[in-house]
């Protein structure tokens, strides 16, 4: 089997695989990979996704944050940073929180 073979193989593969899905299902039926219907969806999916993540990391930012600042032995260089660890963390914070709220703006605005 040489190289030409098998991309006609793995062509056929991909035209067939196209037929399933434009016909609507039946045997062999491609379901969607994404689970959304919409961008809105999706977005929604995404920003769901960053809270789960985004909790999680928060709260160890700001408990180093604190651990700096407990653990910081008179050095006013470990204050600070211990400060700005845990205001950049509540401001990452704020940004996903904000971007949870883009696909809702974006159908308020588009309709």
């Amino acid at each position: 089997m040489n190289m030409k073979d098998i991309f006609t193989f793995f062509k056929l593969k991909a035209v067939y695989a196209a037929d399933v899905w434009n016909s609507g299902g039946g045997e062999g039926a491609i379901d969607n990979p994404l689970r959304y219907g919409s961008l809105r969806d999706l977005l929604a999916g995404i920003a769901g996704q960053l809270y789960i993540i985004a909790i999680p990391i928060v709260t160890i930012m700001v408990l180093y944050g604190a651990f700096l600042i407990l653990t910081m032995g008179g050095d006013p260089g470990r204050l600070e940073r211990g400060k700005k660890t845990i205001l950049y963390a509540i401001i990452g914070f704020i940004v996903v929180l904000v971007a949870g709220g883009i696909p809702s703006l974006i159908q308020q605005l588009a309709s």
